[in-house]
């Protein structure tokens, strides 16, 4: 839709539309000048290798040790480049919800690998793995509940990674769970493992499911 204005007022809101448009230009450009002579490109950290915004605060106290790196429960596992040794290794599963979490866990039973999820989970001060359905099924899950933070810190007080009894951790809080149950020495280190889903096919799946349960 044009509009057409005559005479002399025409002129003057042009012209102020004209100016109006390069005092705007002219401040963006001084922010990206500012913006440009505060960050120090040459400025990284041997540690995290991130760039860091300079301020006063941060010139005088150069001298402070720089931060740790982002994610420390990185060092709990081990490098891809390695190679898996299941005999010595506790893996993680993360499950997403909706995102075949209970494939992965009905595979593993069916080779009576043990599981650590929430079955059979209980308040004793002793590690078990156990067969919750021994005439029905091959499955095997040891006692404690590793999808509460609860649960988790009750898994580390007992040391379940050290234990060996669980093949497999499933835990939809992966974070804290490599964070409190791993360790960075090389016997305690672990794997993660994942499956993932059409954002919208877990959705539609979510909206079966709700009616089912």
């Amino acid at each position: 839709m044009q509009f057409v204005i005559g005479g002399a007022a025409s002129k003057d809101i042009v012209e102020h539309m004209v100016g109006k448009r390069r005092r705007g230009a002219t401040a963006i450009i001084s922010l990206s000048v500012i913006a440009l002579a505060l960050y120090d490109l040459n400025d990284t950290s041997p540690s995290t290798s991130r760039r860091y915004l300079k301020s006063t605060s941060f010139a005088q106290q150069k001298k402070r040790p720089r931060p740790p790196p982002l994610y420390q429960w990185t060092n709990h596992l081990h490098p891809i480049s390695s190679i898996p040794n299941p005999s010595t290794e506790t893996s993680l599963f993360y499950h997403i919800p909706k995102s075949g979490g209970t494939t992965v866990q009905s595979t593993y039973e069916c080779f009576s690998l043990s599981l650590a999820n929430r079955v059979g989970a209980d308040d004793t001060n002793e590690l078990v793995s156990f067969k919750p359905w021994p005439y029905n099924s091959k499955a095997r899950y040891v006692n404690v509940d590793t999808t509460t933070r609860k649960g988790i810190d009750r898994a580390r007080k007992l040391n379940l990674v050290s234990s060996n009894l669980a093949d497999l951790i499933i835990t939809s809080d992966p974070i804290y769970a490599i964070d409190n149950l791993y360790d960075s020495k090389e016997n305690l280190r672990g794997r993660v493992l994942l499956m993932m889903r059409h954002p919208v096919d877990r959705l539609v799946s979510k909206f079966y499911y709700l009616q089912m349960a």
